[in-house]
């Protein structure tokens, strides 16, 4: 009898294939879970652009977890994808202590990422899989003058979940991503600045099936990071070096420093659609460092 559809899932118990000439059933086992941390050596250089920028890492760590399951099924007899979707739980954490020092005034984003994880199950003729996480640290860096900037921040999300629906962007869904978080920062030089960091976590899963009858990508990019602004509000000869404690009132002669948390997360299925899923923004720190 002609083979009417076949169906693929993954994450499930093997279960033996019912009326198998009309329907394939393919059942991979177990669940993919990903587990990855990458640790930077002290002092790792992030980004240079001499003689302009330095931004080193004093301390870089990164952890991550990732589960990975899923459903297909595809009709033979109208060649068309009948459901397709994915569902993803992730955790993640980092330890970011940033140091950013420039010889002049400066304004510019940069990225750097480390190496990824990826992990390739193929069943062949049939399914090709490969999850991969990458992380990634952004930053935009801004200054009037030459300074030295320092920011140390902890991030962690936990209990992550993410419902994707490859053929209806509607009934792609998220719960949990409940993010933990500090930070600190510090500022030496005359100068109105802002260190902006961002530490990233991309999911992603590689999709071929039926030897390149669908070949897609599709995952997740969730995006932690600080705004931090550093305002000048002394007289341009003041010196800010070695300045230390707060007060409150206008901060007519000081710094101003504010700080607000921001946490985005997108999906995406690169044949269908991108979209942004939740995002969020927390005022954290709104204080004077002031000498009056």
């Amino acid at each position: 009898m002609f083979l009417a559809s076949s169906e693929i899932s993954f994450g499930n118990i093997p279960t033996s294939s019912s009326n198998a000439t009309t329907k394939r059933n393919t059942v991979l086992d177990p669940t993919y879970t990903l587990s990855y941390s990458k640790v930077l050596a002290e002092d790792t250089t992030l980004f240079s652009d001499a003689p302009y920028l330095t931004v080193t890492a004093d301390e870089a760590s990164f952890t991550a977890a990732a589960t990975f399951s899923g459903y297909l099924s595809y009709n033979w007899l109208t060649f068309s994808l009948k459901s397709l979707y994915l569902d993803i739980d992730t955790s993640f954490s980092s330890t970011l202590s940033l140091t950013a020092t420039t010889d002049a005034a400066y304004d510019n984003t940069f990225t750097y990422s480390p190496s990824s994880l990826f992990y390739g199950v193929t069943v062949p003729g049939v399914l090709e899989l490969g999850p991969e996480l990458t992380f990634a640290v952004d930053a935009e860096v801004i200054a009037s003058e030459a300074v030295t900037i320092t920011t140390e921040l902890d991030i962690g999300l936990t209990d992550g979940n993410i419902h994707i629906d490859l053929l209806d962007e509607s009934d792609t869904t998220t719960s949990g991503w409940v993010p933990t978080y500090s930070v600190s920062a510090d500022i030496s030089g005359q100068a109105s600045a802002e260190f902006n960091p961002t530490a990233s976590l991309k999911v992603e899963i590689a999709l071929v099936v039926f030897g390149g009858l669908i070949d897609l990508s599709t995952g997740l990019t969730a995006k932690p990071g600080f705004d931090n602004s550093f305002v000048l509000t002394a007289d341009e000869e003041v010196d800010l070096t070695g300045v230390t404690g707060t007060s409150g009132g206008t901060c007519g002669e000081g710094l101003l420093l504010k700080s607000t948390f921001n946490f985005e997360l997108d999906a995406f299925a690169t044949e269908w659609y991108s979209t942004d899923l939740y995002s969020v923004s927390i005022p954290i720190v709104d204080e004077c460092f002031s000498w009056e």
